[in-house]
């Protein structure tokens, strides 16, 4: 199901929005003019608030263990302290969310 976010002007590139929509939370960034980022806003190595993170080079940074998440890949690019402990260390990527500009407004895909 398709639901109406927000009209993009109402984030800058580079900005990063926090939505929830039906006990459904997601962030959103906007990566350039015409690129968005969107995805659940649970960590996945722990479940860390990633709207409480920060944005730095492309990537957000996990407020409780400083993993760093590519924007564009989803994939783990800072593992913290995997050659003290290991691969364990490893997590999944970002969850990605469908979305959609229609209109000039953001569109998710909430299924």
């Amino acid at each position: 199901m398709w639901v109406s976010v927000c009209d993009v002007s109402h984030i800058a590139v580079g900005e990063m929005k926090y939505y929830t929509h039906n006990h459904f939370s997601f962030i959103v960034v906007r990566l350039d003019s015409n690129t968005f980022s969107v995805f659940q806003s649970e960590c996945p190595h722990k479940g860390g608030p990633l709207q409480k993170g920060e944005l730095r080079d492309g990537k957000i940074i996990c407020p409780w263990h400083s993993y760093e998440f590519d924007l564009i890949t989803g994939e783990a690019v800072v593992v913290p302290y995997s050659e003290k402990y290991g691969a364990w260390r490893n997590t999944g990527k970002l969850k990605f969310i469908r979305h959609r500009v229609v209109d000039n407004r953001l569109e998710v895909d909430t299924e």
